[in-house]
């Protein structure tokens, strides 16, 4: 007679895994109606559903799911954010990450077909087009949100105590994006000048964010494609930071180029997304490496040590590694000093 057993292990792995769409579904629909804006002050589910003309019923049992994941809590009937959903759910909030959060949403449908791509079977993907149209503001201001929650931070920070920063006059900030981390390094060395160097839309907003932030007088930027045009220089130090996401024979000409236009003694600064060896940690990585492969995007994810590989082979000295990395951000800067 067969006997029932007890298992070894626990399900709630399995069931966390599992139950992550409806959680993810949950958070988006609430972005989808600004619920967080809606909840910088108390408010029953009755004056939401008046506010937004939703059904009484789903509203409700939709605010219990938030408040059940500890975005919003709940007392006597009434609802208000938890601090968490204040500091990034929040419009207004100068960490606000509804354009990245956004951005995840519209991959839901990729996701959605990965049986598909599995069996070679065609999938949606984005529309095709050159990389000026790929990088719209949306994407641009994504980036920006996905820095300013922490990363960003922990770059300059770590970056800057280090005299080769401190003593640099010069910088350059390829693929620079929204120009974050270039109003960072120009607000902690008042001597440095800076140039962010993007294709030409991108350049665009990260000229509002340098105006925003009112250090226009130290901050160039310089439209083009760094993959195709000559970078110009010399530079004291070379700033990329999550755009070497390419095959090692695309980063070849790049990289001698970065060579060339760093001063004798200049260095190299990345700081980039990696995974481990055996490409098995670092979740958000290796989820992101199986997007792009879904997109048909061509690229690597490079570890560390292959990028300290890839930089020794265009006489980039490696002095030092530092690892800044968080689940949401599994970064590493290196630091590759230029051998003359």
């Amino acid at each position: 007679m067969k006997k029932i057993e007890e298992p070894k292990i626990d399900s709630n792995l399995i069931d966390e895994v599992a139950r992550g769409f409806q959680i993810s579904q949950a958070l988006f629909t609430g972005m989808k109606f600004c619920l967080f804006d809606r909840l910088k002050e108390e408010k029953t589910a009755i004056e939401i559903t008046e506010e937004i003309q939703a059904s009484p019923v789903i509203i409700e049992k939709l605010l219990n799911v938030l408040a059940s994941l500890q975005l919003i809590s709940k007392k006597n009937k009434k609802y208000i954010n938890t601090e968490v959903a204040q500091t990034y759910l929040v419009k207004d909030s100068p960490f606000y990450q509804g354009n990245l959060l956004n951005l995840i949403a519209q991959g839901t449908n990729i996701w959605l077909n990965l049986d598909k791509a599995l069996k070679g079977e065609n999938t949606p993907k984005r529309p095709n087009g050159q990389r000026e149209k790929v990088f719209d503001k949306s994407f641009i201001l994504a980036m920006a949100e996905g820095g300013i929650r922490g990363p960003l931070q922990k770059t300059i920070k770590a970056v800057s105590v280090h005299d080769v920063f401190n003593n640099a006059k010069n910088l350059l900030d390829i693929g620079g994006g929204h120009g974050l981390y270039a109003i960072g390094f120009a607000q902690q060395n008042p001597d440095l000048k800076v140039t962010v160097f993007d294709l030409p839309p991108v350049v665009e907003v990260a000229k509002d964010f340098i105006e925003q932030y009112g250090i226009h007088d130290r901050i160039n930027t310089q439209a083009g494609d760094y993959m195709k045009d000559d970078l110009g220089g010399k530079y004291d130090i070379i700033f990329a930071s999550d755009t070497f996401y390419q095959p090692k024979e695309t980063l070849q000409n790049l990289l001698e180029k970065i060579y060339h236009s760093l001063n004798d003694n200049g260095f190299l600064i990345s700081k980039h997304w990696v995974v481990n060896e055996d490409r098995t940690e670092k979740p958000t990585a290796v989820f992101w490496d199986l997007w792009l492969s879904l997109l048909e995007h061509p690229h690597y994810i490079y570890s560390a040590s292959e990028y300290t590989e890839l930089f020794k082979e265009h006489n980039l000295l490696i002095t030092e590694i530092i690892d800044i990395s968080t689940p949401p951000d599994p970064s590493v800067i290196i630091l590759a000093k230029k051998e003359a």
